[in-house]
């Protein structure tokens, strides 16, 4: 056997080998996003959710005026929003307990959807969607003073999403993602949080906040 069909016969398992770490060249190589990639989605979807969740407490409030003795009621919801190009919709069941004086509880439950909601960043588009029948779960606890929100104002998601990402009309990468996520809104300091875990990565993001979002 020569020397030539003897390297041959080594390099062919190799070349395999890195042929499967690589890819055929035909699809998506690198089934991953970046750490500020994650932030833009986890960061835009919390925002977003705390906009549609703010504009359903405003409607619940504005439904009947102020009592001066304790009392509650629940009602089912339905939100939805343009996020890009795609919809996001937030739905079902907020419960309001007045405790007097202004002073007003929100407890929320419900679910999220979102259906090919696109994020910018610099040339590259990103693509969520979320998988048929398998909507994200979220909690909420709002408080509020005469309107105004008091102490921490915190929202939990938990879910599963699918994602694209897109260079023109270019399909660069796509890949799929597990997240819980806890949103903290904090009015004295005018600070959001957002912590947990999100496409295998722990994450501790702080932002400004605008009250209503």
């Amino acid at each position: 056997m020569t020397k030539a069909r003897i390297l041959a016969l080594i390099l062919a398992p190799l070349a395999t080998t890195l042929a499967a770490c690589h890819g055929d060249g035909t699809g998506p190589q690198d089934e991953t996003l970046t750490l500020e990639e994650v932030a833009a989605v986890a960061l835009a979807g919390d925002l977003m959710a705390g906009t549609l969740l703010f504009e359903e407490i405003g409607l619940v409030g504005a439904r009947s005026g102020p009592q001066s003795v304790a009392s509650e009621d629940k009602r089912a919801f339905e939100r939805t929003r343009r996020c890009g190009d795609g919809l996001v919709t937030v739905w079902g069941e907020i419960e309001r307990v007045r405790h007097g004086e202004g002073v007003v509880e929100y407890f929320i439950e419900g679910n999220r959807t979102r259906d090919d909601c696109t994020h910018v960043r610099g040339p590259f588009t990103i693509v969520i969607d979320t998988p048929e029948g398998k909507p994200d779960t979220l909690e909420a606890y709002k408080k509020r003073n005469n309107g105004q929100p008091i102490g921490p104002q915190t929202t939990t998601y938990a879910g599963e999403f699918d994602w694209q990402k897109w260079e023109g009309e270019t399909l660069v990468r796509e890949g799929h993602c597990d997240f819980e996520l806890t949103s903290v809104r904090n009015p004295d300091s005018m600070k959001r949080s957002v912590t947990g875990t999100i496409c295998g990565r722990e994450v501790d993001w702080e932002r400004d906040w605008k009250r209503g979002t």
